[in-house]
């Protein structure tokens, strides 16, 4: 059998998504929560690992993977090692995966709604720029399979066909949604009762 492993390598994201499944920033700034993210060492124990037990694709979630220091070492082992990776991305960190594109069988870019109403849900004003342009910039280079990521909420499930008209736009190779799931994880990380989470 073969096997896919989901790794999320860094909590460091550059958003702060209001469907976001990670936690709350705001939250984690106020009470001194220090970011986790897996060290070069534990990931080069993890990687024969991977191999031993016929992993042969890795999806890398986040946070934002590529704000993890050793991002690229880490897709260049898995490279090495023939394992196929996968990375889902805001957009916002093209400038270090673009030259190494071919690291990757596919990469999907987050578009939740099809104009600006997605940089208000991702409370960063250049948010829906920069995932159109990179993926648009992706789709162009024609150096791995691409992917427009949309998480179906209550917020955006009656705009599909809007989101169907820009993945077809911008010439991706498969639109894929995802189901949200609202979950309370900061509960797990803080000793306090959270409430509105």
């Amino acid at each position: 059998k073969e096997y896919t492993a989901g790794i999320s390598l860094t909590e460091a994201c550059n958003m702060a998504c209001q469907h976001c499944y990670i936690g709350r920033k705001s939250f984690w700034k106020k009470n001194n929560y220090q970011i986790k993210s897996i060290s070069l060492d534990k990931f080069e124990q993890l990687l024969p690992q991977l191999v031993e037990a016929n992993v042969t694709r890795v999806n890398f979630g986040g946070g934002e993977s590529p704000l993890h220091p050793n991002f690229i070492e880490i897709a260049k082992k898995l490279y090495d090692a023939g394992i196929k990776t996968s990375l889902v991305t805001n957009g916002s960190t093209i400038k270090i995966i673009k030259p190494f594109l071919h690291l990757f069988n596919d990469i999907g870019v987050s578009i939740d709604f099809p104009d600006d109403r997605h940089s208000e849900n991702r409370r960063l004003s250049k948010a829906f720029f920069w995932a159109t342009t990179t993926l648009k910039e992706i789709v162009d280079s024609g150096k791995t399979k691409t992917e427009m990521v949309t998480c179906i909420m209550n917020t955006n499930y009656n705009i599909l066909p809007e989101l169907y008209t820009l993945s077809q736009s911008l010439g991706v190779d498969m639109w894929r949604l995802n189901r949200f799931h609202p979950t309370k994880n900061d509960i797990s990380r803080f000793s306090v009762s959270i409430t509105g989470l």
